[in-house]
């Protein structure tokens, strides 16, 4: 979470552009015409519906040069990408783990201002 506050403190540059996969899971088309509209860019639909289906879970998925294996990495035991969900570290916590993490993360959101 250290990583993520220290992006948010930066958020308001007019470099820093950021994305949650929740929202693009949401609405990949939309998230990706608000990048280009961050950097500037025209893509016409048909290059918009390219760049969707490229970035689709189930293309990335199947796309050797995104679904790599890592020298630490077993991907016998587990693929790098893996179900394409979002909250899925949910469905490996015991209800008391669950409920711990819950604490702590919705306190530490609320700190910067930041909905669960």
């Amino acid at each position: 979470m250290d990583w993520y506050e220290g992006w948010l403190q930066q958020k308001e540059r007019e470099n820093i552009f950021l994305m949650k996969y929740e929202d693009m899971l949401a609405d990949l088309p939309r998230e990706i015409e608000r990048l280009c509209h961050f950097l500037n860019v025209t893509i016409t639909p048909k290059t918009l519906e390219s760049i969707v289906e490229d970035a689709s879970f189930s293309s990335m998925q199947g796309n050797p040069h995104t679904n790599v294996s890592y020298k630490h990495f077993n991907q016998q035991d587990s693929k790098f990408i893996r179900k394409g969900k979002a909250n899925q570290w949910q469905d490996y916590f015991t209800v008391a783990q669950h409920e711990r993490f819950e604490e702590k993360y919705r306190a530490r959101l609320q700190a910067l201002g930041l909905e669960y």
